[in-house]
């Protein structure tokens, strides 16, 4: 246990060298400013707050998951593509648990510090209710299906450059197109199919849910449900394939 301690905090010293999370925390807790500018004009709005809570649109999801991106790829990633991690393998740990370790400090670290500051902001803002909770639980699990997707594809492509483009098309395309297709299916009322495609973009159910009325609710938040779930089933599938590949890597 004490070898593989060690292991593992070399394995975090290298992702969180300083200053890494002396930007990355200020940079989390200031971009909480989109939260109020979505419900500065008129008090509480439950599709303002939702909107405040998408990707891009506030900037402490988009700071864990470039983290992520960055850790992933350019850390993780760079040793499997220069051979690096066969140094990391001759120390006292298997296969399976560099791997876990690596995840941890890759996407498990920055989403907790994500989900710390905010739980912290949203209740010293007096906001900490369903609707933000939710949108906490929604990112959680698009983040795990992404940093999934990054991780795969930086394994299976072994480049840098590929696994940035790949893998920002994929959550680009799924995102966008699913959106799309979600938002059409929401503005026709036609919500028998919206569970099929609910896990590409949870985000565009969320906000129907706080606009449409009451007689929808139910159907609306069925389909979230069932997005998030499955949001987090692929991205476990998603890392336990990756770890299989690395597992029979020729490293």
């Amino acid at each position: 246990m004490s070898s593989a301690l060690k292991v593992f905090r070399v394995v975090l010293k290298e992702r969180y060298k300083s200053p890494t999370l002396e930007l990355i925390v200020p940079a989390m807790i200031a971009g909480n400013v989109m939260i109020p500018a979505f419900l500065i004009r008129g008090g509480f709005q439950p599709y303002g707050l939702v909107l405040s809570f998408i990707p891009m649109i506030n900037v402490s999801e988009t700071a864990a998951i470039a983290l992520a991106l960055r850790n992933v790829i350019f850390v993780t990633g760079e040793h499997v593509y220069q051979g690096f991690v066969s140094s990391y393998l001759t120390m006292p740990v298997s296969r399976t648990s560099f791997f876990l370790m690596a995840m941890v400090s890759d996407v498990v670290i920055p989403l907790f510090t994500f989900l710390a500051i905010e739980t912290v902001y949203l209740d010293l803002a007096g906001i900490l209710n369903p609707y933000s909770s939710s949108m906490l639980v929604i990112f959680s699990a698009g983040y795990l299906f992404s940093t999934g997707v990054i991780y795969l594809t930086t394994f299976l492509l072994k480049s840098p450059g590929a696994s940035v483009l790949t893998s920002i098309f994929l959550l680009s395309a799924i995102f966008v197109g699913g959106g799309v297709g979600e938002f059409g299916l929401i503005i026709s009322k036609n919500l028998n199919f919206l569970p099929l495609i609910s896990w590409t973009n949870p985000y565009v159910i969320a906000v129907a849910e706080t606009l449409l009325p009451s007689r929808y609710f139910g159907a609306l938040a069925d389909a979230l449900t069932l997005g998030v779930l499955i949001d987090l089933i692929l991205g476990a599938l998603l890392y336990v394939i990756t770890l299989l590949n690395f597992r029979r890597m020729d490293l």
